[in-house]
């Protein structure tokens, strides 16, 4: 990402400061883009409030009374009244789980709370389709599905529903189910969840695979329940994913051998490219002016890729480093040093990485074999701890922060403040006050 910056800030810096202390990790996405939870304003009824569902158990057995009492805790756990369309509830053993006439639960996931979740979600949604403002709009949504999915599997066997029109319908039903589940549990363990049901596996695997064609239609034809008109993100997002896909696929063709130094710079500077382009996708909300509505949804799907990408090049340096102790100057240059180290720093899910690393670099830095602006990021990036800011401890370097305003940036605190110069200028770091003012024109 260019940013034109104060021309006293080197190339090196300008590097720093825009891509490793504003677009640094998931959290700080916060600090970017400013987080909004959206009530469903919008909505075409107000859902019923989750204390006034009534439970009724068709037997009253052990297994029944267990899964009466998970759903009840699910209710005082999460607020699930956007997502509660009827207000009758059974729960009846050995049943399959059905919305209409009446929801009726089974017990068979009672030791599985999430999937059980999953399932009275599901439902519920089904109400939501079968109201009779939105019949038009629904049978026009399973037309749209059948002009694009000419052919459909039937049958729970074949991963689709009782019939064609069954199966098609599903296609919105489980897209919902998903959006609605992602919002009570991570990302990935929903996606997990969606991925190891043992109903509607095609289905849900379309769901995945063509998330935001589907959503779309549903978007178009106002059957989404939460996040909706976000048309503009899913343009973004599916151009996002598409040029992520293409990078990775040219890469994979070329023939890597990492125990060939020139193909680890290679490597490394694959992964920093990724990187750095996924980074400069977060400036979309302003560039592209979202509204309030595309902005929330737009940090729920790309906080999740920011996420596995990080992961992603954090797996692969590691595999990188199984062969050498570090990307050291002497042997591989000091461009693949940095870009070592920027995989490192943005290393966020694995503090414990961080922290080995930082190990690495105390030594090295001290010999020449790494630059010293590499220890002083990483050092407080390790202090700052943005995975658990529960363990947050105050930084050495002042390299670490966020923007507070427009043109406005405040570093995390900082141990011994009146000596931060001193200690930045050991390790060749320009004074705080250049340093702060390099962020007016990043900080929007």
């Amino acid at each position: 990402m260019n940013f034109p910056l104060s021309k006293f800030i080197s190339q090196f810096y300008r590097r720093r400061l825009s891509l490793v202390n504003i677009l640094v990790t998931k959290n700080s996405i916060s600090f970017l883009i400013f987080t909004l939870s959206l009530a469903c304003t919008a909505c075409a009824s107000t859902p019923k409030q989750t204390d006034r569902v009534s439970i009724e158990l068709y037997s009253g057995n052990q297994a029944e009374k267990k899964a009466k009492d998970l759903l009840l805790d699910l209710f005082s756990t999460h607020d699930l009244s956007t997502y509660t369309f009827t207000d009758k509830v059974i729960i009846r053993s050995r049943t399959i789980p059905h919305s209409h006439p009446v929801l009726t639960l089974n017990t068979r996931l009672i030791n599985k709370p999430k999937y059980f979740l999953s399932t009275y979600l599901h439902e519920q949604i089904h109400w939501h389709f079968s109201r009779p403002s939105l019949k038009n709009n629904v049978d026009l949504f399973i037309d749209k599905m059948k002009e694009i999915y000419p052919k459909v599997p039937v049958g729970s066997a074949n991963g689709g529903a009782n019939d064609e029109k069954s199966t098609y319908l599903h296609m919105g039903v489980n897209l919902l189910e998903y959006d609605a589940l992602r919002i009570f549990v991570e990302n990935q363990s929903a996606k997990d969840i969606f991925q190891k049901k043992d109903v509607y596996k095609w289905i849900n695997q379309i769901v995945l695979k063509d998330y935001f064609k589907i959503r779309r239609v549903l978007d178009q034809l106002g059957l989404l329940i939460e996040d909706r008109n976000v048309f503009k993100v899913y343009d973004d997002l599916e151009k996002y994913d598409g040029n992520i896909l293409k990078k990775k696929q040219e890469f994979a063709a070329k023939p890597i051998n990492l125990e060939n130094i020139d193909d680890v710079k290679i490597k490394l500077d694959f992964l920093v490219e990724i990187d750095q382009y996924m980074r400069s996708q977060i400036n979309l909300p302003f560039t592209h002016q979202y509204n309030k509505s595309e902005i929330n949804f737009f940090n729920k799907e790309f906080n999740q890729r920011f996420t596995s990408l990080d992961e992603e090049n954090t797996h692969d340096l590691k595999d990188i480093l199984k062969r050498y102790k570090w990307i050291n100057i002497s042997q591989f240059g000091e461009k693949a040093d940095r870009d070592a180290w920027l995989i490192v720093q943005h290393a966020d899910n694995d503090p414990e990485f961080q922290k080995e690393i930082l190990s690495v670099l105390k030594n090295l830095w001290e010999q020449g074999e790494t630059n010293a602006a590499n220890y002083a990021y990483l050092f407080d990036r390790v202090q700052s701890s943005f995975s658990d800011l529960s363990k947050q401890r105050p930084q050495k370097y002042g390299t670490q922060g966020k923007c507070v305003g427009p043109g406005k940036w405040e570093p995390l605190p900082i141990e011994d403040k009146e000596h931060v110069d001193s200690r930045r200028s050991k390790l060749g770091l320009p004074p705080m006050s250049e340093y702060i003012e390099g962020f007016k024109e990043i900080c929007k």
